[in-house]
């Protein structure tokens, strides 16, 4: 593959730059060389939540937070993509420097708090691509900085009432570290109530049409009674499938001098704990509703256990940036035989 060849040798340099820096020049460089790059051939497609994915391998939300680079994403072999999270209005997210990679553990913490353009641009974007792109796209809507939880809902059903067009389904972000207070959207006294009214809003706008579904994603910190719980209600509320998980804060899976970075931690150490997750998921929500894996997948044999936990799509973002573009196709490969 000629980008994979390129990220091998360019490598060494994007690794001597800040980690944010880095990740601006590879969506750049996949943004120019997609007219270079040649489609994929569909591999294992498969129908969850009345979608068609072109296989089981996507993008998780983060690495293209405002569709900048869709169209190179998608040449590397993703059978979905996920954009955001986006906000209401566009916002800058927290102070600078916040990603910090930790090479020896193939793991990044970070803490951008929902940097984006907006929920408007980003779905503008996605519309300039959407016909060449063939797979779904996500979008990962969340609520701003300045938003209160008390007023959180707004924003998501703004959100939700922009991308309804243009998404092929939506994932409520109530489980980010990095804004505070958002993971408190998902206490079990009030996520029954918040989803509900985000349900009927989807239900409002789709009232002739198929319906959008809606994901939610989940944090991977809770007890596994918490954990069980709100599978249950997200599955009960109406909601269409869970992805699990968002990024942890528990720094016990790495060395300790990072113990006082800020953020949330993602990649391989994160591993273990996603598959633990999704097992409880699993477990609570019985065989048939959907859930998306995602933590720590850098290998086929690491697809294949998270599968085997209980998802039935993986996504993808820190193992990309250790391991390169080609590990997507070396997934989808292993995982359709």
């Amino acid at each position: 593959m000629f980008l994979d060849g390129l990220y091998r040798l360019a490598k060494p340099i994007l690794f001597s730059l800040d980690a944010e820096t880095s990740h601006s020049v590879a969506l750049q460089t996949l943004r120019v060389c997609a007219p270079l790059m040649s489609n994929p051939a569909s591999l294992n497609e498969v129908t969850i939540a009345g979608i068609a994915f072109k296989n089981k391998v996507g993008l998780a939300a983060g690495f293209d937070k405002d569709g900048i680079a869709l169209l190179g994403l998608a040449k590397l072999g993703f059978g979905f993509l996920e954009v955001g999270t986006v906000t209401r209005v566009s916002q800058s997210g927290n102070p600078k420097p916040r990603m910090t990679r930790i090479p020896e553990n193939n793991a990044i913490i970070n803490r951008m708090g929902f940097n984006n353009r907006g929920v408007d641009e980003v779905c503008r974007n996605i519309a300039r691509f959407k016909s060449r792109l063939k797979i779904p796209i996500g979008v990962n809507i969340g609520r701003s900085a300045t938003t209160s939880n008390e007023d959180a809902i707004g924003d998501y059903e703004f959100c939700l009432n922009r991308a309804k067009d243009i998404a092929d389904y939506i994932t409520v972000n109530i489980s980010s570290p990095n804004t505070i207070g958002l993971r408190e959207l998902s206490d079990l006294e009030y996520v029954g109530s918040f989803l509900d009214r985000l349900i009927q809003c989807r239900d409002e706008i789709s009232r002739d049409a198929k319906k959008l579904p809606i994901f939610v994603k989940i944090s991977p910190d809770d007890e596994p009674v918490a954990i069980t719980q709100l599978s249950k209600s997200i599955r009960d509320v109406g909601c269409d499938g869970i992805i699990a998980t968002n990024t942890t804060i528990r720094r016990d899976y790495i060395d300790a001098s990072y113990s006082d970075e800020k953020g949330g931690l993602s990649g391989e150490p994160l591993f273990q704990l996603a598959c633990k997750t999704i097992e409880i998921v699993r477990n609570s929500v019985g065989t048939d509703f959907p859930i998306i894996g995602v933590g720590g997948v850098d290998s086929p044999a690491k697809a294949t256990s998270m599968l085997n936990a209980g998802a039935n799509l993986l996504q993808l973002y820190t193992s990309l940036i250790y391991e390169g573009p080609a590990l997507v196709g070396q997934i989808s490969r292993a995982i359709a035989t």
